[in-house]
């Protein structure tokens, strides 16, 4: 059990007691009265890969222009040009496109969804990137642009289709894990006494 502040919003660090956790519940220790907590994760089910060779594996199924060279397992830009594969985006759907910068010098590039830019538009660090775009037209490339002399390398490309945003229900919880805790309004009186417990079958 854990005691909590009166905070409608709060920030745990819980450690169960067993691996399997069939519930968690805030309860009133004056009243006995028990919020219990939805413990989901919303995640993206996504569709199938849309991108050929996106780690770079070999220096095929891209067109480069201009600086760009595929090479180490990586696209590498220096100075001006582009890197495109085609792909056939459907109108009105949903994208997740993810790349990793590498090596990073100098400049900036942005992507493109056929000549539509991605937003964020500009890119000029290391890191490892995720964009949702939806695709406003029928579009038949994804496009590395050298906006200003970038140097850096390119790695790891995905695109893929969203097909739905779905609930993920925990049924375990790790040592550690930081929870965050909303509660109905009210619920936490000031002055009041309530502690988080977790039910497993144990518990039965």
């Amino acid at each position: 059990m854990i005691k909590l502040s009166t905070q409608t919003t709060q920030t745990i660090k819980f450690i169960p007691r067993q691996g399997i956790i069939e519930c968690l519940v805030i309860e009133n220790e004056a009243t006995s009265e028990q919020v219990k907590l939805d413990l989901t994760e919303v995640v993206d089910v996504l569709g199938e890969e849309l991108v050929t060779n996106g780690g770079f594996d070999t220096d095929s199924d891209w067109v480069l222009s201009g600086g760009w060279s595929i090479e180490n397992g990586t696209a590498n830009g220096e100075t001006d040009g582009n890197l495109i594969q085609a792909i056939n985006y459907v109108g009105g759907k949903d994208y997740k496109l993810s790349f990793t910068i590498s090596n990073y010098s100098i400049g900036e590039i942005t992507v493109r969804n056929g000549n539509v830019q991605f937003n964020p538009t500009i890119f000029d660090s290391n890191g490892n990137y995720e964009i949702v775009t939806t695709a406003s037209g029928s579009y038949n490339s994804l496009l590395f642009f050298n906006r200003d002399n970038f140097i850096g390398s390119i790695d790891n490309v995905s695109v893929k289709e969203i097909i739905q945003d779905t609930e993920i229900h925990y049924t375990t919880l790790d040592n550690h894990t930081e929870l965050e805790i909303n509660v109905t309004e009210g619920f936490l009186q000031e002055g009041g006494s309530y502690i988080l417990k977790a039910l497993d079958s144990s518990s039965n």
